[in-house]
């Protein structure tokens, strides 16, 4: 495998001649300073890479729980005569509660003193490359767990990672008829969300649009219908696109198989997400963009409306310095400092749960029920 340098200065085949204590042609002397100062550019990089999956699914807290919903807006004024009486009104608020966790991620790759004295720059290099992908596969599953998983579950808020409120905090899943006493407020009438059911089967034994055309009318039922987006898998993808009623983006300039396409006029896409490869235009059956997900399960689609609230919160320490990847201190060893690398390891401190139960259908190509699966 060839990874990419994250020693930007210097070219990758100069890595491997290069070490703690190595003189550069400048005469600027390596130090475990300026490798911790390039592995934070790094960092910093590659997590604005993965916010942008993260922001298509969720806010940043630092609240373990709250409430979601808005308040009633509509019936109509009232007659009034010269003599009669307004009634009284006041909005009311329709709403359900949510909860977060907070777990303490790390990946036991610490940089010693030993280590150090011998390790080239290639080899910090593949470690780095190592250490965020495991990372962006620790942030995606966790927002991938939180959306799939069909139960609601309760958390105790410890002292550490969390704020130790030492209380139960219900984490709720989208909506699965848990009789939860929330209510919306959908085309001029109250809705009770407890019996609403928002995992469900498709009814067929492979990817189909029954997968999408379940995910929009359960959301059309709710008036979630601005601007539909299904997520799929990478291993459904070819099968997607074979649907009917499916439209591909159009070629991109200079592609070489934009040579094939017929020379009258064709239908292409229109999508507003940046990882989106098309979008189903069938009379409002399935309509919406297709966004192949990274590890999203086989078999499965998750439909939301990119127009509402996002349906996750990731839950953050409340303190800035707990935030984020870090290379943080190993306990058992020296402090040397943030700025230095030794006796580093990576940490992330978050969890994902869901906030807007309504924003989300998620459907299983399956005849039989739906079961939460394996990420």
């Amino acid at each position: 495998m060839i990874f990419p340098n994250v020693f930007g200065a210097y070219e990758a085949r100069e890595l491997a001649t290069l070490r703690v204590g190595s003189t550069l042609p400048n005469g600027t002397v390596i130090t475990v300073e300026s490798i911790m100062a390039e592995i934070r550019r790094w960092a910093a990089f590659f997590d604005a890479a993965v916010q942008v999956y993260e922001n298509a699914l969720a806010r940043r807290i630092t609240d373990a729980q709250g409430t979601f919903g808005t308040g009633t807006a509509g019936g109509e004024m009232q007659p009034y005569t010269e003599l009669g009486e307004t009634e009284a009104t006041r909005t009311e608020h329709n709403e359900w509660a949510w909860g977060a966790p907070i777990r303490r991620w790390r990946d036991r790759q610490v940089y010693t003193e030993e280590y150090l004295a011998v390790a080239d720059l290639a080899t910090i290099n593949t470690d780095t490359i190592a250490a965020t992908n495991r990372y962006l596969t620790t942030r995606l599953k966790m927002m991938l767990r939180a959306l799939l998983r069909n139960t609601n579950y309760d958390w105790v808020d410890r002292e550490f990672p969390g704020e130790g409120k030492g209380a139960v905090i219900p984490v709720k899943a989208l909506f699965n008829a848990d009789g939860n006493t929330g209510r919306m407020y959908v085309n001029n009438a109250v809705m009770s969300t407890g019996a609403l059911q928002h995992y469900l089967p498709s009814g067929e034994a492979a990817i189909d649009i029954a997968n999408f055309t379940i995910g929009r009318s359960t959301l059309r039922d709710i008036g979630y219908t601005g601007r539909v987006v299904h997520l799929i898998s990478p291993t459904d993808e070819d099968a997607t696109k074979a649907l009917p009623g499916f439209i591909p983006l159009p070629p991109a300039t200079g592609d070489v198989y934009a040579r094939t396409v017929p020379a009258a006029p064709t239908t292409t896409a229109v999508v507003t997400r940046p990882q989106a490869i098309g979008s189903f235009s069938n009379g409002g059956i399935s309509d919406g963009e297709v966004v192949v997900f990274p590890f999203w399960p086989a078999g499965y689609t998750f439909s939301y409306d990119a127009t509402k609230a996002v349906p996750l919160v990731i839950r953050q320490h409340a303190r800035p310095e707990f935030q984020g990847f870090r290379l943080i201190q190993d306990q058992t060893r020296t402090a040397y400092g943030d700025g230095d690398i030794r006796n580093k390891r990576w940490e992330y401190i978050a969890g994902a749960a869901v906030e807007n139960r309504a924003n989300g259908v998620v459907v299983k190509a399956t005849a039989g029920a739906y079961t939460v699966p394996q990420i």
